[in-house]
């Protein structure tokens, strides 16, 4: 349901006090002003990171990922062409993807 049709779909796993996570947020938002296939979702994981994996969504979506970012891309197709926390592999794939 939060797949935006015909665009990219970003879901970014993310917490206050991840200090990657910030650096992957200004990344994002520096390829929404420039991309208008891409649309970002949000997943904020709270401000206490002994708690912040306890949480309902990252106990049904992080399960396996390594870590703090963690993103999952949809393609406008709806296919899921990325998952993992590198926020210049994510880029590559989607530019690799339009083509």
């Amino acid at each position: 349901n939060h797949i935006v049709a015909d665009k990219f779909t970003i879901f970014d796993f993310g917490a206050a006090w991840c200090g990657p996570c910030h650096i992957a947020a200004e990344m994002l938002s520096m390829a929404l002003r420039h991309e208008s296939d891409l649309a970002v979702r949000a997943i904020e994981l709270g401000s206490n990171p002994l708690k912040s994996f306890d949480l309902p969504v990252a106990q049904q979506h992080l399960r396996y990922a390594a870590g703090l970012p963690h993103f999952v891309v949809y393609a406008p197709s709806g296919r899921v062409v990325y998952q993992g926390s590198e926020i210049d592999a994510l880029l590559r794939k989607i530019e690799k993807k339009r083509k």
